[in-house]
């Protein structure tokens, strides 16, 4: 069976023990779309490469093709997000994104613009100092995840400014609720971050 590889760019978004020493992770690369690859003996104490796959890290990656199987060679960190890993609701809001482009995006679904929107709400989040302490985020930066949302749905073909206009809510919270309604009724199915993380 004929064998390759290629290289690229890629967030990972979720990431699954498979065995003792072997982890399966979802990521979301640039160029390749939103791939599965085997992350073989990361879970060993001793593995070289286990800091480089954690949660949300950006890496540059190598992976090796076999038929429908990848198999990861080669991860380097480029970027890892470490003030956002600080606070819980930074990561509350992250977790959510990464089950956005988990669920309303196929496999092997080539989205450069998607990546780079996701690379850059990441980088926001990452460098705000904008904590409020009586109520988590602030509204200017919610305000700045409901427009990604609705950039991602527009790229996706989900989300036109002329069918929403008539009864599109104006206040950050209600802007949440309102694409959560829309956002699961195009899946057809419950998210649970928000769900599971803030309850």
């Amino acid at each position: 069976m004929r064998s390759n590889s290629f290289t690229d760019k890629g967030i990972i978004i979720r990431r699954f023990p498979i065995s003792e020493f072997d982890m399966l992770l979802i990521i979301f690369s640039k160029y390749h779309g939103k791939i599965k690859a085997t992350a073989r003996g990361v879970r060993r104490i001793t593995s070289r490469r286990s800091g480089h796959v954690d949660l949300f890290n950006v890496v540059n990656f190598q992976v090796n093709k076999k038929g429908d199987w990848l198999t990861l060679n080669e991860a380097n960190v480029e970027e890892s997000f470490d003030n956002i890993r600080q606070d819980k609701d930074l990561m509350v809001e992250v977790y959510h994104i990464a089950e956005l482009i988990h669920i309303l995006l196929a496999d092997d679904d080539k989205q450069p613009r998607i990546f780079d929107m996701t690379l850059d709400i990441l980088g926001k989040l990452d460098k705000s100092i904008n904590k409020s302490v009586e109520n988590g985020l602030n509204s200017r930066l919610l305000a700045q995840i409901r427009d990604y949302e609705i950039d991602l749905l527009r790229v996706l073909g989900y989300w036109s400014d002329d069918m929403f206009k008539e009864d599109y809510p104006t206040s950050v919270s209600e802007r949440k609720e309102y694409h959560m309604k829309l956002i699961e009724g195009i899946a057809e199915r419950k998210f649970k971050s928000y769900k599971t993380l803030e309850g």
